[in-house]
């Protein structure tokens, strides 16, 4: 079994344009956790990382829990709402209710200039940056 499959990929042997979004929103799962996608080490109901923390990425107060301890102040409670809010529709079962890989690489871009706005503002010797209103995305 391939850990990072897509589960439609894994019930009828058939790829889709947005099976790959599945893989990535498990790889950006690692990165927020630390943790392997999958692990027989970890409890019973803790295996696979996506089944066990994919209902906590939609909180923004339970998903500030499950960040790397490694990457602490690294980014504000706002930057990880939106990783998790992404993570969690790249996982999506249903592929039609995926976002495109354009779309994912506009939130994270998006989610890279709120965490460099943030950085600037704490660091006078940087040039600020432009305070637009914030984006909305449909997931």
């Amino acid at each position: 079994m391939d850990k990072y499959a897509a589960p439609e990929y894994l019930a009828t042997g058939h790829l889709y344009v947005k099976s790959d979004v599945y893989g990535f929103g498990l790889v950006l799962l690692e990165i927020m956790t630390g943790l392997r996608v999958y692990d027989p080490k970890r409890p019973e109901g803790q295996e696979s990382l996506v089944n066990w923390l994919r209902p906590k990425l939609s909180s923004k107060d339970k998903v500030k829990h499950i960040m790397d301890k490694g990457i602490k102040g690294q980014y504000s409670s706002q930057v990880a709402t939106e990783m998790g809010q992404i993570t969690l529709s790249c996982t999506e079962p249903d592929p039609k209710k995926r976002p495109h890989m354009m779309e994912v690489l506009d939130v994270l871009e998006h989610i890279q200039r709120i965490n460099l706005v943030i950085h600037s503002s704490t660091k006078p010797d940087i040039a600020s940056y432009s305070h637009s209103s914030p984006r909305h995305y449909q997931y």
